[in-house]
């Protein structure tokens, strides 16, 4: 086998990496005979690999450490953003198994995306194309490169070929975006970069340090949710900030809410002491409360990783 075709391209997540690796040893080939050949591809590196979750084989194949691979190559960051331990395990560690196994290649998406200019790019240079976990995160329409509209792959197994034959087979319909309007593009920015803020960890936040920072930054804002009404919940903030064509899109039960009104998906994430909520929620939450990335990645420095590394050094005590 050739290392550089087994090795994960930038952003290049578990199931596109699998696609790919299938695809170039034995062309178009069903689910079933992919993942077949990814565990005896991953078996003649690491005896017992076929008991492996998908992301741990396609780690062995490509000789990365599974922890490395998961917050470079998975979707793990932005689905499990936040835990309930003080202190989370890495992403992809063995400390935790079952979540790399049920999570660590799972899509963030319901559609398979792609970007038709990086795809001509890639050809140029690479003479291949791959999926990125960048264009296939909930609520973010368009490239982060070109600001252009995302596609979706028009075929129930997008990973059975590469981005270039969906394209040149006219396989993929553009996305519901509307480039024209300024306010969506200024808040699709925003949205992507909150997610990249998830994407370069290396392990979740602790649900007391995120929760508590959201419910200070809404104590901030005057938004700090109340039973009695009076003051707004951040689902008002959100319904508020966000562009309604895209809250039409992406949380139309939102949209035809009253203000005033519970959204539990969101309500809840500043009450830390319950199951945590989606990536999706928690970057919508920061989106919103926050004019920039950059804003919120600093505060988030400042509270959340500082309360973190005490929570962690607390657990490790007790």
């Amino acid at each position: 086998m050739n290392l550089p075709l087994l090795a994960p391209m930038p952003h290049e997540f578990v199931l596109a990496h699998a696609g790919r690796i299938g695809f170039f040893f034995c062309g178009r080939i069903s689910k079933s005979q992919r993942f077949r050949l990814i565990e005896r591809a991953a078996e003649k590196h690491c005896e017992g690999a076929a008991a492996f979750s998908l992301l741990e084989q396609v780690t062995t194949i490509a000789g990365m450490n599974a922890s490395d691979y998961a917050r470079r190559h998975s979707l793990l960051p932005a689905l499990r953003v936040a835990e309930r331990d003080a202190a989370p395990a890495l992403h992809g560690s063995t400390v935790k198994p079952e979540i790399t196994k049920l999570v660590g290649s799972r899509l963030h998406t319901d559609r398979v995306h792609l970007c038709p200019k990086c795809v001509a790019e890639d050809l140029s240079h690479w003479g291949y194309s791959w999926f990125r976990r960048t264009h296939n995160l909930v609520g973010v329409e368009a490239c982060p490169l070109h600001s252009e509209a995302l596609h979706w792959v028009n075929h129930p197994d997008p990973f059975s070929l590469l981005p270039q034959h969906w394209v040149k087979l006219g396989e993929i319909k553009r996305v519901e975006y509307d480039d024209a309007s300024e306010a969506e593009r200024q808040f699709q920015t925003r949205l992507q970069d909150i997610y990249e803020i998830f994407l370069e960890r290396e392990r979740p936040f602790g649900l007391t340090s995120i929760g508590g920072f959201l419910a200070r930054r809404l104590e901030e804002l005057d938004q700090k949710n109340s039973l009695s009404g009076k003051n707004p919940l951040l689902s008002d903030y959100v319904l508020n900030s966000a562009p309604r064509a895209w809250l039409g899109r992406h949380l139309p039960k939102l949209g035809k809410n009253e203000p005033g009104k519970r959204l539990p998906a969101l309500d809840r994430l500043h009450r830390f002491k319950v199951v945590p909520g989606s990536g999706f929620a928690y970057a919508l939450a920061l989106t919103t409360l926050f004019d920039s990335a950059e804003d919120a990645a600093r505060s988030i420095a400042i509270r959340v990783v500082r309360h973190g590394q005490d929570d962690e050094k607390s657990a490790m005590k007790s």
